[in-house]
């Protein structure tokens, strides 16, 4: 793999690692607090005037509730129980967070022996405005919804926040607070190092009667981001896959060997001229007789003759050969175009040669030749 595509790999890889961890669920037990920073819960009256007030799993095993709920479903098998009467008044629970989320947890009865109030209605005042309300009107039947969510909020800054939980109406209510979950970004607040996240359980139930629905559980949004991250991180990482596999190809296609043209080698054979000798009876006397002037003169008539004869027929034959050599010449010309409009087209469907390409032009097989056309093709 070439050293850019290692580097493209490590950058993508980085991104989708940043946007997964910046991140980071922080889990608020009931009875153990926040681990990152230590603060517990503050529960409200400490002392009413009932004697009643808030009462913890561990601190009440005489409880209905000890035997009744299953502590298998209960985050870190605990969980506080208050009820708002007309003599305590409003029963209030405060927990200070730095994040940029937060989710609340309640478990929720209906009817339960021993056990007269049940329903719940409570409001959510976040940072001194009153950010919603709850409320569950209990049913007939006998279930108990574990993990339910609430109340959330997900457009907090990131900053410390106060979350103040409150019974609120003129009848009897009931909380049973179990945990809640804040998000705490990684980026903007650096943890204790005896700090711990937890993942969010999913909610397993939900009141069928309430008047706030909050829109979605912790896990859920952190799956949605966690999703769109990696689908980004994809699409990033195959834009440089095709970039680079791009780059390569026109790198590929300039450094290609040019196509390599075997000419014809045209040698022209001449044939051997005929010479025409003339022998003559010698003469013994210097001066030629009449009878010797009359066979000279037919000997050079008839040895012009000839002369031109040949003349002709070598004119007859250079004139043949010029036709022979146009119709030739004609010929590879349109086998050249022919041949250079195919690597044109390979050109143009992209495909490149890996090795330089020889084209052996040969003379075309259909057409009939004479004696000149084997001249060297």
């Amino acid at each position: 793999m070439p050293k850019l595509l290692h580097t493209q790999v490590a950058l993508v890889l980085s991104f989708i690692q940043a946007s997964w961890c910046s991140l980071t669920n922080v889990t608020v037990d009931d009875d153990f607090g926040d681990p990152n920073t230590d603060l517990l819960p503050t529960y409200s009256p400490e002392t009413p005037p009932s004697g009643f007030g808030w009462k913890g799993q561990f601190g009440c095993t005489d409880c209905p509730l000890y035997s009744l709920l299953d502590r298998d479903q209960v985050y870190d098998a605990s969980w506080h129980q208050g009820t708002s009467n007309s003599i305590d008044g409003p029963y209030s629970i405060e927990i200070n967070f730095t994040g940029v989320a937060v989710y609340t947890y309640f478990i929720l009865l209906n009817q339960v022996a021993n056990l007269t109030t049940t329903m719940t209605n409570v409001s959510f005042t976040l940072d001194g405005d009153v950010d919603g309300t709850f409320e569950h009107i209990p049913t007939n039947s006998t279930d108990i919804q574990y993990n339910t969510l609430v109340y959330t909020q997900e457009s907090l800054e990131s900053k410390p926040h106060r979350l103040l939980i409150s019974t609120i109406g003129t009848n009897d209510s009931l909380i049973l607070f179990d945990y809640l979950i804040y998000t705490m970004d990684d980026t903007a607040v650096t943890p204790s190092s005896n700090s711990t996240s937890t993942s969010p359980p999913e909610q397993t139930n939900s009141s069928t009667n309430t008047r706030s629905n909050p829109s979605n559980t912790p896990s859920k949004s952190s799956k949605a981001a966690i999703i769109g991250g990696l689908v980004a991180g994809g699409i990033v990482l195959l834009t440089f896959i095709l970039l680079l596999f791009y780059i390569r190809r026109r790198r590929r296609s300039s450094r290609r060997d040019p196509i390599e043209i075997i000419p014809y080698n045209l040698t022209v054979r001449r044939s051997p001229q005929t010479r025409t000798v003339v022998e003559t009876s010698d003469s013994k006397s210097s001066a030629p007789s009449h009878s010797d002037r009359s066979r000279n003169k037919e000997s050079s008539t008839s040895n012009l003759d000839t002369k031109r004869g040949q003349k002709n027929e070598r004119r007859e034959k250079r004139r043949e050969r010029k036709r022979e050599l146009v119709g030739r010449l004609a010929w590879l010309e349109n086998r050249m175009d022919h041949l250079q409009g195919a690597v044109e087209r390979q050109n143009d469907r992209g495909v490149l040669p890996d090795e330089s390409v020889t084209l052996i032009l040969k003379p075309d097989p259909f057409r009939h030749y004479g004696p000149l056309d084997f001249l060297g093709l």
